[in-house]
């Protein structure tokens, strides 16, 4: 390893040595990450450069080989850094937190990114002025385990909201709650596991979130085997990889219980799995710790994946001299540790359907990804090579004090990333995210909140009901029509009108909830009360729709044409999506908005354009236009009601015939 430090350049390049003088010319510091900007003649000429110290050697195979060309960084902090020491003797006055470095090139789009950490007992580690640590080699190994220690006794210890999350629960008469079973691991010297009730489990209990993969490759609790699972046991050497390496990682952590769907609901026993999917939520927010195995894509893949060996090539030593220090302080430049967005965000498991619930429910989660650890709780996302991820995904999606619409936009966002996700079952639409509805209502105050079919209700006067239902399908993401037509389909898990009846992404427009709303809108008997998520009384809930109504139908050919919208309210790609097309008026050939169909253009009109809501131009009040739901009465299949079929906005209504009507939705 090479030494920079002010009194010797040995070693060095001659740009390093000053010949070109290659030089940091900044650092920003964020929470997310720091920038060094390295000056140098061009990308081309360090490339060619014959001879390169190990810092330059190191920043150019970085620069050959970095995933992400670009990057946006937030302003923060800044530091001035010099290694080029022919002229200056300060080489660092640094404030804090260096963890994540990335290296800028003039004249070339190229970066590389560089992780700094220090030794923790060394004076740059203590002072907090490097914050980054080494990777351990493995993350089963021995250190591996012990910074999952730290930081769940941390939490334990410092995270006050982390321990005292209102649980969506009546029944508060017991401070721990188990699941109604559990996988016993025993000890390391056990080579067997056993599914245990709970009133046989003493202690704190792990939660397994990971992706089931193929049917054929999964261990499964069965009417058939479950005496022998829960008295013979499940031999180890036997269990899928995934499930196995979560049994080491609880035993490791001093943890006696394991939580794995698979094993501890019985598969093939409907009651039981009817009785235990609602309770999965709760199941996650009360583990001691869950553990997910972000980096594989089956129950084969393991959660102890092979990390790149860094060897002494490619670790450079650098020192530098705070203001009023007389002793140099050391700290290491290596590799980049992999990126949370690529190794997490990005996965499989995060674009499962059931993840969004044991996620953000979980108090504490550990994810065994590809190339490092990270650790979410409720408080903060912290990573293995020590960077704090302060823009993770915000925890506890109840609350709505930072939703500027507040809890019914802040219900259509959960949605809106729940329907992006993949479900292997549809009918577990609505099982996968109750225990997100729970722990809303649990953290409603006021008590005002309810659902129906997966739609924000809430209550007597309130206008939730109305926005949480003017939801479109989503088909701004490069997809086909046909892929749309294969994706998007109506299904009577759900009435029409909610978001749960079609299988495909949804979203809402961010300023539909700023709308004026001019219908009533109301369930109509009352909202159902203690129902199953696929009861028969969720599937036929009907909507009584009061307001103004005219008649429309599709354009032919082009799918929009020229809608003449003056108010842009929506962020929607017109000529993109593949299920949006122009409203005429149902009498003359004139547009009148524009309109996204659920289904494409699988249904013919006429259709029903319902006023929901009226948008306003706050500069200039003559610019409106009328948010509307597309209905179309189906006399065969439901007799006189009307079902859903798409949502739109009228920008040229003021020659419509509007008629007041009284609508039933189913």
């Amino acid at each position: 390893m090479s030494s920079l430090n002010t009194e010797s350049t040995s070693g060095l390049c001659d740009s390093c040595r000053g010949v070109s003088p290659f030089t940091v010319s900044s650092i920003r510091t964020t929470a997310t990450g720091q920038q060094l900007g390295y000056r140098h003649r061009t990308y081309q000429d360090l490339e060619q450069s014959s001879s390169l110290c190990p810092l330059c050697k190191l920043i150019l195979d970085e620069l050959i080989k970095a995933s992400h060309p670009t990057i946006k960084l937030k302003k923060g902090r800044v530091h001035q850094v010099l290694l080029s020491s022919d002229k200056y003797h300060s080489v660092e006055h640094t404030r804090r937190e260096l963890c994540v470095i990335t290296v800028l090139v003039t004249n070339s789009n190229a970066r590389a990114f560089l992780h700094a950490w220090a030794d923790p007992s060394s004076d740059a580690a203590l002072s907090g002025d490097i914050a980054g640590h080494a990777l351990h080699p493995a993350p089963n190994s021995p250190g591996a385990f012990r910074q999952i220690q730290t930081w769940l006794e941390t939490c334990l210890r410092s995270h006050t909201e982390c321990n005292s999350v209102p649980l969506a629960d009546a029944d508060t008469s017991s401070t721990t709650r188990f699941p109604t079973r559990l996988l016993d691991v025993g000890t390391n010297n056990t080579p067997f596991v056993k599914v245990t009730d709970r009133q046989n489990a003493l202690g704190r209990y792990a939660a397994l979130s990971y992706c089931w993969g193929p049917a054929a490759t999964q261990l499964r609790t069965l009417k058939s085997n479950l005496a022998e699972h829960t008295t013979t046991g499940i031999n180890i050497s036997a269990m899928p990889a995934t499930l196995r390496d979560a049994v080491i990682a609880t035993r490791n952590l001093g943890l006696r219980y394991l939580w794995i769907d698979a094993l501890c609901i019985i598969q093939d026993d409907s009651p039981d799995w009817l009785r235990e999917a609602p309770q999965m939520g709760l199941i996650y927010q009360n583990a001691h710790l869950t553990i997910a195995a972000t980096g594989s894509s089956s129950s084969t893949g393991g959660l102890f994946h092979p990390r790149d060996t860094i060897t002494n090539q490619s670790v450079v030593e650098l020192s530098y001299l705070p203001p009023g220090c007389t002793k140099p302080r050391t700290f290491f430049v290596g590799p980049h540790t992999p990126f949370f967005d690529k190794v997490v965000t990005a996965s499989v498991w995060n674009s499962r359907g059931w993840v969004l619930q044991e996620r953000n429910l979980s108090r504490r989660i550990v994810l065994f990804s590809v190339g490092q650890l990270f650790f979410e709780c409720i408080r903060h996302s912290v990573a293995e090579d020590g960077l704090v991820l302060a823009a993770h995904q915000e925890k506890r999606l109840g609350s709505s004090a930072s939703v500027s619409h507040g809890p019914a936009w802040a219900w259509c966002a959960i949605v809106q990333n729940y329907t992006a996700c993949d479900l292997t079952y549809g009918e577990d639409k609505l099982f996968a995210v109750e225990g997100m509805i729970a722990n809303v209502k649990a953290r409603d105050p006021r008590n005002s909140i309810s659902f129906c079919a997966g739609v924000a209700v809430g209550g007597p006067g309130s206008d939730m009901l109305a926005v949480n239902m003017m939801w479109r399908a989503d088909g701004n993401r490069a997809m086909e029509e046909v892929k749309l037509r294969e994706k998007t389909k109506w299904t009577r898990r759900a009435p029409s009108w909610s978001w749960a009846s079609l299988d495909g992404p949804v979203a809402w427009e961010p300023f539909v909830p700023e709308g004026r709303v001019e219908c009533c809108v109301e369930i109509e008997g009352g909202v159902p009360s203690g129902v199953m998520p696929d009861d028969q009384m969720i599937r036929e809930a009907r909507l009584l729709l009061r307001g103004l109504t005219v008649e429309v139908v599709r354009s032919s050919g082009e799918r929009l044409g020229d809608v003449g919208c003056d108010i842009h309210a929506y962020v929607i790609d017109f000529e993109e999506h593949s299920a949006c097309y122009a409203l005429l008026g149902g009498d003359v050939e004139e547009v009148l908005g524009w309109g996204v169909f659920d289904r494409g253009d699988r249904v013919a009109g006429p259709f029903m354009a319902v006023v929901v809501s009226r948008n306003v131009d706050e500069e200039d009040e003559q610019k409106q236009s009328l948010n509307v739901l597309l209905v179309k009465q189906n006399s065969a299949e439901l007799g006189d009601l009307y079902v859903r079929v798409g949502m739109g906005e009228l920008t040229k209504f003021v020659n419509c015939k509007f008629k007041k009507r009284e609508l039933i939705i189913a």
